[in-house]
């Protein structure tokens, strides 16, 4: 009876010991269960990022849509919008000097090399290397992309920005003042292979009208005082402002610049057919039958303000005697370099040059994407409009100016600006005198 007795006991005991153990198994395991989902809910844990873009109307509703829409592919990062604030250029990079500032923004033109050089830009290049195939990469219009890397500097060789939209000039014409005066329409005289400056300045005069000293009827209007925007015609022309064999030689005073420059010259003050201040006012009211201006303003003005009011469409560049040579700009999206959270604000900028985010942007701002895969999204945003002139810009286009430039590049440019409206829009002096005059000076800021 004893030892049935101490054999239960024992047997209990095993049981209970089994029993014992098997509980505490447990307890160990639902300790790593909860220690390893504290983790994961630790390593998921919502970071905020702040993105400063331009607002107002269509840029604040953009901005908006982006970030409901990235934060939907991403719950686990908050973007703020940061409204750029009045002297933003100055003041973002002095909050960066501080330890704070955007994580992301917008970037372009002289500024957008000064951030660069002074390195508080990131360099994209392992992101992009990691994230980009061959193929995304070549979905950007090349122009642009080569444009996203510092050329000059402490810093060259980093690619600093993500180009975000096409940035050109188009030509804009009034169909119903073409008929009237019985004149081809630009897009028709490129399609004979007719479309050059030759010809837009022949018929410019025959689209002006004057009554008496003023002139009734505009034949041609563009921004005669944008270096930028004008080095499409200086390279047309087959000359440059800047050596590029040496960015620090200045060319503005000879050869092609010259010649398109004085030619500009007579278009304005010889011919009397074009109005140099770009009178787009005058467009819109009818008076102007062809004018030169950026392709961001297709839908954001001019499809809004004209309404109907009369027929009218795009042509891209004429061509010169050096080809087609289109104006190209530099807007791209930057990353603070000391930014705490670079993994998400790169997700995000990823996102905003994505084809979805580039969509959103068509959608509503109306710009042109850089992304060739999002363009027939923004065709059919405007059918009646021939806006694959600007694929035909983009296959002859000019590197944008500002991102191939030494120096004081802002100096530099009002340099050679102030030249341009002494002649071109003044007339105080010949193109030649007036950038001779000023020729030294630049060469001088160009080693700054």
């Amino acid at each position: 009876m004893n030892a049935l007795f101490e054999m239960e006991s024992n047997a209990k005991g095993v049981s209970l010991l089994t029993c014992c153990r098997s509980l505490s198994a447990r307890i160990v395991s639902l300790l790593v269960l909860f220690l390893l989902l504290g983790g994961v809910a630790a390593s998921a844990e919502q970071v905020t990022i702040t993105f400063q873009y331009r607002g107002g109307g269509a840029r604040t509703e953009v901005a908006l849509a982006w970030i409901e829409e990235f934060e939907k592919l991403h719950p686990e990062i908050h973007v703020e919008f940061l409204p750029a604030p009045s002297g933003y250029r100055e003041r973002t990079i002095l909050s960066w000097a501080s330890g704070t500032g955007p994580d992301i923004t917008e970037i372009w033109g002289d500024w957008a090399q000064d951030y660069a050089r002074a390195g508080v830009l990131m360099d994209l290049r392992p992101f992009i290397e990691r994230d980009f195939t061959a193929e995304e990469i070549a979905d950007f219009f090349p122009v642009a992309w080569e444009a996203s890397y510092l050329k000059y500097g402490p810093n060259a060789g980093i690619q600093f920005r993500v180009p975000r939209y096409i940035i050109t000039t188009a030509y804009y014409y009034n169909q119903n003042l073409f008929e009237r005066a019985g004149l081809p329409t630009p897009d028709l005289l490129e399609a004979a292979g007719e479309w050059t400056y030759d010809t837009l300045r022949d018929v410019a005069r025959k689209l002006t009208i004057s009554q008496g000293d003023q002139i009734a009827q505009w034949g041609f209007t563009l921004n005669a005082t944008d270096y930028r925007r004008l080095a499409e015609w200086v390279r047309a022309f087959g000359g440059e402002w800047f050596d590029p064999a040496n960015p620090y030689a200045f060319v503005g005073d000879e050869g092609g610049a010259v010649e398109a420059m004085s030619f500009l010259q007579e278009m304005v003050w010889v011919d009397r057919s074009t109005e140099p201040t770009l009178f787009n006012e005058g467009f819109e009211a009818g008076v102007v039958a062809l004018m030169e201006d950026g392709n961001h303003d297709v839908f954001a003005r001019y499809d809004r303000n004209i309404q109907g009011a009369f027929e009218w469409n795009l042509a891209p560049v004429p061509v010169g005697p050096n080809g087609r040579k289109a104006y190209t700009g530099d807007d791209g999206f930057v990353i603070w370099k000391d930014t705490p959270h670079p993994e998400a604000a790169w997700e995000f900028v990823k996102f905003l040059v994505s084809k979805q985010g580039q969509e959103l942007m068509s959608a509503y701002e109306g710009l042109a994407p850089v992304r060739r895969s999002a363009f027939p999204f923004y065709q059919q945003l405007g059918a009646q409009y021939r806006l694959d002139i600007m694929f035909t810009n983009m296959a002859d286009a000019g590197p944008p100016i500002s991102s191939f430039m030494v120096g004081d590049v802002a100096a530099v440019g009002t340099q050679i600006n102030n030249a341009l409206a002494a002649s071109i829009q003044r007339n105080e002096k010949p193109y030649v005198q007036a950038v001779r005059e000023v020729a030294d000076a630049i060469e001088g800021l160009l080693r700054r």
